[in-house]
């Protein structure tokens, strides 16, 4: 496996914030489920971990969750995009200038956050578990309502797509989440991260 991207120092500090702030809405999410709640947090430390740790003792949980957006792919060179939409012109074509510069506002929050200044891309990651900008299309609400601000419905969308690929493989954890992130190279090694985190986060979370 490729050498983690956080360490366990960092996995456990996430996980102990995770559920210290949420712990009553990660359990209501996964009540029933073939996953536990390591799943959900090992899964926003490998999306979003490495904005939020580091500030999760110097920022209150509710103003960090607005600004944990990310992927500027379609809008960079040398990371080009296939899902809709391929960039920010695409999605100012189909959607308008005030639905793409409102999004586009919230992005430049986020990149003050780390440090960058403002641009005129529009993201394609929203919340803690990165809901990709292309579910716009079925999910318009999400994101014209800034619901990625609070936790409740970033759990409804990552429980959403791991229930369907939880039934895709068959029950298999691994496989399900692999599926969560794609196929190929790029999505085993995602696997690999999240499994990894997830043994990290299991006793904290039991």
């Amino acid at each position: 496996m490729s050498k983690l991207p956080l360490s366990r120092t960092q996995v456990l500090k996430g996980t102990r914030w995770l559920m210290g702030n949420f712990g009553d809405d990660i359990a209501r999410a996964v009540a029933g489920k073939p996953y536990g709640a390591e799943i959900l947090c090992a899964i926003a430390c490998k999306e979003t971990g490495f904005i939020w740790i580091a500030r999760s003792d110097k920022m209150a949980a509710d103003a960090l969750l607005p600004l944990l957006i990310g992927d500027a792919s379609g809008d960079v060179p040398g990371h080009g995009r296939r899902a809709f939409p391929r960039n920010t012109a695409a999605f100012r074509a189909a959607y308008g200038d005030a639905f793409a510069d409102m999004l586009i506002a919230e992005t430049n929050k986020a990149r003050a956050l780390r440090g960058l200044s403002p641009a005129r891309i529009l993201y394609k990651g929203f919340g803690i578990f990165q809901y990709d900008l292309q579910h716009v299309q079925t999910d318009r609400e999400f994101f014209e309502r800034r619901m990625w601000h609070r936790m409740a419905p970033c759990l409804e969308r990552a429980t959403r797509e791991l229930d369907r690929t939880f039934r895709a493989a068959g029950g298999d954890p691994r496989d399900a989440v692999r599926r969560y992130n794609g196929a190929g190279t790029a999505a085993q090694i995602y696997a690999g991260h999240v499994m990894a985190f997830a043994d990290i986060a299991r006793p904290v979370v039991v």
